[in-house]
């Protein structure tokens, strides 16, 4: 065995790392994780994904504790608003069930008076706030539509509903309720109805 000689022997100086040095590389390893790791998260997608579910169209649950009325409006009218009792509105709609998707109603021109308990509480709740010209899709639970009870042997018990409504029209003096009723019920009936709340305008003033 050969023994090196201290001639042939290298020596090299060895300078340890400062604190400084050391550190700073730790930073720049934690940085540079800490970087590809915020670069895999994507904030904005969670707040999105938040406000979806925010919806209360989105989250209507065909359950008993769903009591409320849900809506979404597929194009915002520019005409008329519905805003309080009274009005008389022309609507067409479409009325199916919510677990089946099956169809059991429509119109092209319905006519209702808000606040006379003429139509479904639910289907009153889903005009409001509409604007004539307007398209809607509202989800109605059985409380605010037909209840707990079959309804003439074509809605089942604790149905809930689902409607597609456009607001056609709203009625800005008795001259067109006139016409709108005429169009509705016919001449005599019509001629009745006006009577009738001719009668009740002046009946105060009667002796």
């Amino acid at each position: 065995m050969t023994l090196l000689s201290p001639s042939n022997v290298v020596v090299v100086a060895f300078t340890p790392l400062s604190s400084t040095s050391v550190s700073r590389r730790r930073c720049l390893s934690s940085s540079s994780s800490s970087s590809s790791f915020d670069m895999s998260v994507n904030p904005l997608e969670e707040v999105n994904t938040s406000k979806e579910n925010d919806d209360p169209f989105d989250r209507y649950e065909q359950s008993q504790q769903q009591t409320t009325v849900a809506i979404k409006d597929r194009v915002e009218g520019t005409g008329m608003l519905v805003e309080g009792d009274g009005q008389l509105l022309t609507v067409a709609y479409k009325g199916r069930f919510m677990e089946s998707g099956k169809q059991f109603d429509q119109s092209d021109n319905f006519v209702c008076r808000i606040g006379r308990n003429s139509v479904l509480p639910g289907f009153e709740d889903g005009l409001r706030g509409m604007r004539v010209g307007g398209l809607r899709t509202i989800r109605i639970p059985p409380n605010k539509a037909y209840g707990d009870e079959w309804y003439k042997g074509t809605i089942p018990p604790s149905s809930h509903l689902e409607f597609d409504l456009e607001l056609k029209n709203i009625a800005q003096t008795p001259q067109e309720e006139f016409q709108v009723q005429l169009e509705k019920f016919g001449v005599g009936r019509a001629i009745g109805g006006a009577i009738i709340i001719a009668y009740l305008a002046v009946s105060p003033f009667l002796t």
